[in-house]
């Protein structure tokens, strides 16, 4: 697996991708620092927890199309230059290239995870607030984990069709997704993959007439610990949806030889 991940990132430098995810990561942080400091200005809203709020609807909108145009890129020109089938008519398993990729693409997004927690301590710090340290792993936990089943869906569906295009357009719908079920009753966010930014976040909305307010969530283990076994899904899933892709192709390839 480790041979198999340096292949990727070696692939992966080629063609930019590490560069173009942060360029688009970029622009959603630049987004999240100019929105919250222009809010928290505002004494009414000087609290950590709105900090925490701009933050998931960022990623509410940013995560899906930045994922769907990273997987997009690292898979690719295996697919256009028929190396899928060349490898797994050499006996390569389809499951080990998968979870090669998805490994590759989870190593991108904890390096962006991290980038994200110092973008939530430089908001604080200019608008003068003090943010917990523990707030700052426990939102690179749900970046991750939310992350984590939007790799398995659209390096799924990039295994599965053939149109990049429509992938990536996906991408951006689900951005504008994310942003909608972040506001989403709780099951709907816990079983569609782009509800995982707004079910895990640390930060409930609430209103109560025309007062608004952003609560942090007493929850928040309960949530991580009901969708730890839907990631799972999603992974077993992908993982058994690949393969049989895989075996109906080989099965045809050799019906065309005989």
């Amino acid at each position: 697996m480790l041979n198999n991940l340096s292949i990727e990132l070696l692939k992966a430098k080629r063609t930019k991708s590490f560069l173009i995810s942060i360029l688009v990561m970029g622009v959603g942080f630049a987004w999240a620092i100019a929105a919250a400091t222009r809010y928290l200005s505002n004494p009414d809203m000087h609290q950590i927890s709105l900090i925490f709020y701009m933050i998931k609807e960022v990623n509410g909108l940013i995560l899906p199309i930045m994922i769907a145009l990273f997987v997009s890129r690292i898979v690719k020109n295996e697919k256009e230059g028929n190396t899928f089938k060349l490898l797994l008519a050499n006996g390569e398993n389809v499951r080990h290239i998968f979870l090669s990729k998805l490994a590759l693409t989870m190593f991108i997004l904890i390096f962006l995870a991290f980038l994200e927690g110092v973008v939530v301590q430089l908001i604080a710090i200019l608008s003068g607030l003090e943010m917990p340290v523990s707030l700052i792993l426990w939102q690179i936990v749900i970046f991750l984990l939310a992350s984590f089943v939007l790799t398995c869906l659209f390096l799924t569906l990039q295994f599965l069709l053939k149109k990049q295009a429509l992938i990536l357009a996906l991408g951006v719908f689900g951005g504008f997704l994310g942003v909608g079920f972040g506001h989403a009753p709780a099951f709907l966010q816990l079983i569609f993959p782009f509800g995982g930014i707004g079910y895990l976040s640390l930060v409930d909305y609430q209103q109560v007439a025309s007062q608004v307010s952003y609560v942090f969530a007493t929850n928040l283990g309960f949530k991580l610990f009901t969708y730890l076994p839907i990631a799972l899904i999603y992974l077993f899933l992908s993982l058994y949806l690949v393969e049989k892709a895989s075996y109906d192709v080989l099965s045809i390839s050799r019906m065309a030889e005989n």
